[in-house]
């Protein structure tokens, strides 16, 4: 004996914003909730670790305060760029709490913890 189960209108509607609902809470927390354990430096504690710093901002707020010795990735080129930064402890230089949060977990993801 086999039961159909009925789909209706209504419950492809509540689906969808479910999935809507989901997709925007992920996007939020990617972008927005705070990544616990990181410290925030002074720009002279860097150079006493033997370390890579990246510099995550865009273009033109990095050229007006240059970093020396800095890998500089925009966020927005991250993905295509990633693999000019090399394993080992990252120091980031970001000017938004977006921009530390995305780089923070793009990092994660590429394997680099610390």
């Amino acid at each position: 004996m086999y039961h159909f189960i009925q789909i209706t209108w209504q419950s492809t509607v509540i689906l969808a914003g479910l999935v809507m609902i989901i997709f925007i809470g992920h996007s939020l927390y990617m972008r927005y909730f705070p990544i616990w354990g990181l410290h925030q430096i002074k720009r002279d504690g860097w150079e006493k670790h033997r370390c890579t710093v990246v510099d995550l901002r865009d273009y033109h707020v990095s050229n007006q305060s240059l970093v020396e010795g800095a890998i500089n990735i925009p966020i927005s080129y991250f993905q295509r760029q990633s693999e000019f930064i090399p394993k080992g402890k990252v120091f980031i230089v970001v000017s938004t709490v977006l921009e530390k949060n995305l780089g923070v977990r793009q990092l994660r993801k590429k394997g680099i913890h610390r």
